[in-house]
């Protein structure tokens, strides 16, 4: 808040904007999605209810595999997210504990202590820096792992969606995998599992939407809020890029900057690529429903796969405060917008 109340009042002066700024955004956004968890605990809980019923409702080996296929992937996006947002942390501490290190040796004077994110009026030694010294740090890393918990809920939740929407592309072939590729046999000896084979399907469909739609209602507008932070993110970034030869002044701020850059754009992809995910998973469910024989079922079924394909040529995404959908395409024309204003900016200083 000091640092924001600083950026208001100051002078524009282009470096210091870009230093001042580089926390701010983030927790910015991280607020935004622990707000979205935190006063909405309702809808989360009804989230958590929905993916236990359908982890409890695994029939053979297939589904299992298939959903721990994903939640491996879950779990590695979190580790390289923690990776990023921890080691970013221990780059904006380390410097600080090791100088108050040096300086109880005598190797450093106290005019030169640095706090993690700078104070204009701490300057020296005392009880205050070294409070604020164990405020900063503890306050970054509780931001960090808020921020993790954020981003390990709601990269979980996609991932269980598109686990879902393989597992009915799975029961879809089902019927030609155990029938040896002849479907219309298996259709003629038994009707009675036929119809239960397409209401299976549905009600599994049925699951995996009103998820997704509950996801969007808790996500949508704190989306939009985080879309608009993204941008300037990435404004921030390809000015650091512009700026590179100015702001890298030593090896550890090479690092810090590399780690900032590279972090931050791929977090902010991570949104659209797991958004991309889920548009694909839905939209080969409905390729798979239309490949199926039409014409070999019964009438009854055959109406019950209509009022199917129907729903599903309505593709399950991301919604963007209801005015955009999670994809790549979304991405390239947040990076497009973020390179020409970042152009404007650069220009301009």
């Amino acid at each position: 808040m000091q640092q924001l109340c600083q950026l208001c009042t100051s002078s524009f002066e282009m470096e210091w904007i870009i230093n001042a700024v580089q926390l701010v955004l983030p927790t910015a956004c991280f607020l935004c999605g622990y707000y979205a968890l935190t006063f909405n605990f309702i809808k989360v809980r009804m989230l958590h209810s929905r993916m236990k019923f359908d982890y409890e409702q695994i029939s053979d080996k297939k589904e299992f595999t298939t959903v721990k296929k994903y939640a491996n992937q879950s779990k590695w996006c979190t580790l390289i997210i923690m990776f990023f947002l921890y080691f970013y942390g221990i780059l904006l501490t380390s410097p600080s504990i090791l100088n108050v290190i040096l300086y109880f040796f005598g190797l450093l004077e106290d005019t030169q202590l640095t706090l993690p994110i700078p104070i204009g009026h701490i300057l020296n030694a005392g009880f205050l820096y070294y409070a604020m010294l164990f405020y900063e740090s503890i306050v970054i890393f509780i931001v960090a792992t808020a921020a993790l918990a954020n981003y390990a809920t709601y990269i979980l939740l996609v991932q269980h969606a598109c686990s879902q929407f393989s597992i009915i592309k799975m029961k879809i072939n089902q019927p030609f995998e155990q029938n040896n590729s002849d479907i219309s046999a298996w259709y003629d000896s038994a009707p009675q599992d036929e119809y239960t084979w397409i209401v299976d399907i549905i009600k599994r469909y049925r699951r995996v939407t009103e998820l997704v739609d509950l996801t969007n209602s808790l996500i949508e507008n704190i989306y939009l809020v985080e879309m608009f932070l993204g941008l300037f993110l990435i404004i921030l970034d390809f000015l650091y890029l512009f700026q590179i030869t100015a702001l890298m002044q030593n090896k550890r701020e090479t690092l810090m900057y590399f780690i900032y850059v590279v972090g931050s754009i791929f977090i902010i992809y991570l949104n659209f690529y797991v958004g991309q995910r889920l548009l694909d998973h839905s939209s080969k469910v409905f390729q798979e429903l239309c490949n199926l024989p039409f014409y070999r079922i019964s009438t009854k079924t055959q109406k019950l796969l209509l009022v199917l394909i129907m729903r599903s040529a309505k593709p399950c995404a991301l919604s963007i405060g209801g005015m955009f959908v999670s994809s790549h395409e979304i991405f390239a024309s947040l990076m497009q917008k973020a390179f020409s204003y970042a152009m404007v900016c650069y220009t301009m200083h």
